[in-house]
């Protein structure tokens, strides 16, 4: 395998945030609270899905802002616990905000 066969292969198995486990796609609605990680809290999609891998609780990852590969901003829903937990892990990070209630 030459230089750029492997530089191609590498290109393509970067991970996306598509592909974490914890992400549902515009999943909203039930949810205790919300928050927003930006990027300057995690280096990579890799390193982000380690770390919430480890919070114990009901969250997810709802949507992203930027490119799959490397997201500006992530946003997470899910259990008021749980968000405190991410919040207390990356220590950037802003605050947990309750959910809007829908009527």
């Amino acid at each position: 395998m030459d230089y750029f066969e492997l530089r191609e292969k590498l290109i393509n198995e970067k991970a996306s945030v598509k592909d974490l486990p914890m992400f549902k796609n515009m999943d909203r609605k039930g949810h205790e609270a919300f928050m927003y990680i930006d990027k300057k809290d995690f280096k990579n999609v890799d390193n982000l899905g380690k770390e919430l891998k480890k919070i114990r609780g009901k969250f997810h990852v709802s949507s992203f802002d930027g490119l799959e590969t490397d997201p500006k901003e992530v946003e997470l829903y899910g259990d008021m616990k749980a968000l405190q937990q991410i919040a207390k892990k990356f220590k950037n990070l802003g605050k947990v905000f309750p959910a809007r209630s829908v009527n």
